[in-house]
C-alpha cells in the first residue's frame, strides 16, 4: 500500500527482487492506501487478487489475462508482475 507506514513498499522490493525469475509473481501497490486497506471492500484488489487467486489457486488459467497485461490500472500506483503467466 503508498501509504503504508508499518510495512512501507521500499521494504518490498527487496524481497520481491530475490524470488526466482521462474517462480511466477507479482506486486501491487495500492494508490493512497494504508496498511489496514488490506481488510477494506477496495475495486483495485479484488481487480488483482481475484484472478490471482483463480489462476493459482484453482488452476484456472483463463482469469490469467486480467492480469497479463493489465488492461485498468485504476487506484493501481504500481503492478509488477512475470508476464506471461502460466
Amino acid at each position: 500500500m503508498q501509504n503504508d507506514t508499518l510495512v512501507p513498499p521500499s521494504r518490498l522490493s527487496t524481497p520481491y527482487n530475490t524470488i526466482p525469475a521462474t517462480t511466477e509473481k507479482a506486486y501491487i501497490e495500492i494508490t493512497g492506501a494504508g496498511h489496514n486497506h488490506i481488510g477494506q471492500p477496495s475495486t483495485p484488489l479484488a481487480r488483482t487478487m481475484i484472478p490471482w487467486l483463480k489462476t493459482f489457486v484453482d488452476d484456472d488459467t483463463r482469469f490469467s489475462r486480467f492480469l497479463c497485461p493489465m488492461a485498468n490500472r485504476d487506484g493501481i500506483r504500481q503492478y509488477d508482475n512475470s508476464c506471461p503467466l502460466i
